[in-house]
């Protein structure tokens, strides 16, 4: 638990990726939610992380299957 929690601090710092229609379209309300964040790997490959895993795991699922519609833990960005 302390890794993950190190680990969400690290990628609070980063600066939030731009985010087009497209990928907007595929991940559904992450892409708006202050509580994911988009995770590339070293192949290129990316997922979405939903932070509120960390604090709720039996609630939310740490890389949920995309496209997410609805979500009881959807809190908008203020500002992208």
């Amino acid at each position: 638990m302390r890794r993950i929690k190190k680990l969400l601090e690290r990628l609070l710092r980063l600066p939030l990726p731009a985010v087009d229609a497209v990928e907007r379209a595929r991940v559904g309300l992450c892409t708006d939610c202050q509580h994911a964040r988009r995770i590339v790997s070293a192949k290129g490959s990316s997922f979405w992380l939903c932070q509120r895993a960390v604090t709720e795991p039996a609630r939310f699922k740490r890389y949920p299957p995309l496209p997410v519609r609805t979500c009881g833990g959807f809190v908008a960005l203020t500002a992208r």
